[in-house]
C-alpha cells in the first residue's frame, strides 16, 4: 500500500495495540497529515475495532460512514501498523538520527523505555515494539 507523503489521514474507533494519541502521533512524524474528522480532502481512515455512533451503538461511526460516501480508503489497525512500520523501515540513518532528535520523549512514551541513551537504536525498538503488537493481535 502507498501512501502519499501529504497525505490525510484520520482515525476511528478503539484500537487494541496503541491508543489514539500513539495513532496521530505516528501519523504526523511520519509527514502526513492528520484529520480529526472525515472530508473530501481526507485520503485514509484508520478503523479500530469498535467503531459505532457514540449516541446509537447499533450504528456505524460518523466517520466511517463518511468515509464510505466519498470513496476513502479505510484501512484497520493491522493494515495501519504494518505500513508504519514499511515507512519507518525505509528511513535512510540521517532520516533515523533527525526522527530520534525530534521525538525523542514521544518515542520514549511509545515504547515505555526508562533507560537513557537508546536514541540510535529508538527507531529500531519502535519498529520491533510495532511488530510485537502485530503479532499478539
Amino acid at each position: 500500500m502507498k501512501i502519499s507523503k501529504g497525505s490525510h489521514i484520520a482515525i476511528t474507533g478503539r484500537f487494541q495495540s496503541f491508543n489514539r494519541d500513539v495513532g496521530i502521533f505516528l501519523i504526523e512524524t511520519l509527514g502526513f497529515h492528520y484529520q480529526p474528522f472525515v472530508s473530501l480532502k481526507t485520503d485514509v481512515l484508520v478503523k479500530g475495532y469498535f467503531s459505532v455512533d457514540l449516541f446509537d451503538e447499533t450504528k456505524e461511526s460518523k466517520k466511517l460512514n463518511s468515509a464510505k460516501e466519498n470513496g476513502v480508503l479505510i484501512i484497520n489497525e493491522m493494515t495501519f501498523l504494518l505500513w508504519v512500520i514499511q515507512e519507518l523501515k525505509n528511513f535512510t540513518g540521517e532520516q533515523k538520527s533527525h526522527f530520534c532528535e525530534s521525538y525523542y520523549d514521544e518515542i520514549q512514551q511509545v515504547l515505555n523505555l526508562s533507560e537513557a541513551g537508546q536514541q540510535n537504536k529508538m527507531v529500531d525498538l519502535l519498529i520491533n515494539q510495532l511488530e510485537k503488537k502485530i503479532t499478539i493481535v
